[in-house]
Order: C-alpha cells, then sequence, then structure tokens
C-alpha cells in the first residue's frame, strides 16, 4: 500500500533486549500525461504542461518537479524546470519529462510546428465600378474576402468573382 509504513524490530538475548522504530514512506510511481497542444508557428513560445495520473494522491504529486528534454530539438526547450519550449524547428517535435523522484516514470508528448506562413498581397491599382477585371495575386494561398466583382489569380489559377464576400 502507498503511504506511511512502520516497522518494528526487536532483539533481545535473555538478559538484555532492544527495540528499534522506523518508518518507511512507500511512494507511488508518479506518471503523467501531456497535455496536448494546439500546432504552433515556427517562432512562437508555449508552456508544456502535464496532468498527473489520477490515482496518485495529492500528497505526492504538490511539489514533484522534473525536468523537460527533447532529442529532436535540444533547443526548443529553453528552460528544462519550467517546460519553457521555443517552436525554433518546423515538424513534429517529441518531448519527453523525467520527474526527480526515485519512484517515476517519464512520459512522452509532440509538438507540431508549422512553418511561416505570408498574406502579402501584391499591390492592386483603383479600380472603376465599371471597369475590365483586373487580376489579384497573393503570395500563398488563403481565405480571399472581395466586395466586388474581381479576378483573382491564384495558384489555382484565374476565377471570376461577382458581387459578394468570398472565403
Amino acid at each position: 500500500p502507498v503511504g506511511l509504513l512502520p516497522i518494528e524490530y526487536e532483539i533481545s538475548n535473555g538478559a538484555c533486549a532492544d527495540t528499534a522504530t522506523w518508518t518507511v514512506d512507500i511512494r507511488p510511481v508518479l506518471e503523467g500525461t501531456f497535455n496536448a497542444m494546439d500546432p504552433l508557428c515556427v517562432g512562437s513560445t508555449a508552456n508544456l504542461t502535464f496532468t498527473f495520473d489520477a490515482d496518485i494522491p495529492d500528497a505526492y504529486t504538490t511539489g514533484a518537479t522534473g525536468d523537460w528534454s527533447s532529442n529532436d530539438c535540444p533547443g526548443c526547450i529553453t528552460n528544462e524546470n519550467t517546460g519553457a519550449f521555443a517552436a525554433n524547428q518546423v515538424g513534429t517535435i517529441n518531448v519527453e519529462f523525467e520527474f526527480d523522484h526515485p519512484c517515476s516514470a517519464p512520459f512522452t508528448g509532440e509538438v507540431t510546428v508549422a512553418p511561416e506562413v505570408d498574406a502579402t498581397i501584391d499591390a492592386v491599382p483603383d479600380l472603376c465600378e465599371s471597369g475590365d477585371l483586373e487580376p489579384l495575386s497573393a503570395a500563398e494561398s488563403g481565405l480571399r474576402r472581395l466586395p466586388c466583382r474581381i479576378l483573382i489569380r491564384s495558384h489555382r489559377g484565374c476565377r471570376h468573382l461577382h458581387r459578394g464576400v468570398y472565403h
């Protein structure tokens, strides 16, 4: 059982006797689960967190510490104690937490880091309401909202759009 276990030892040789007592703390195995997070954009920061397994008594989780690490991206862990994470490498980064408690099990998680996107729109001239259609182009394909009849040129080719808001 988890908790304090008293031990008593007695010895006697017929003429003399002695007794000793000791209390042993039977500790649970500290285990946790990585708290998954939404993907991060390269260059952003976050704090890695975890949740203790529910069957561990609070007395053993209070003040429990350990270290975060990553073999995939050692420079992504900017503070191994607090779990400060810098998303400076694109891809899926495996992270690990190891308790500094003799009875513990490390656990792992994944952080997804996405590349930056570019919403730059090429210069657009002023347009006349009844003028010819003008092509618009952007650095990357994404969400487009246009309030008037206009032609869009993207990686999918040209499309004619009519009055309304487009997504």
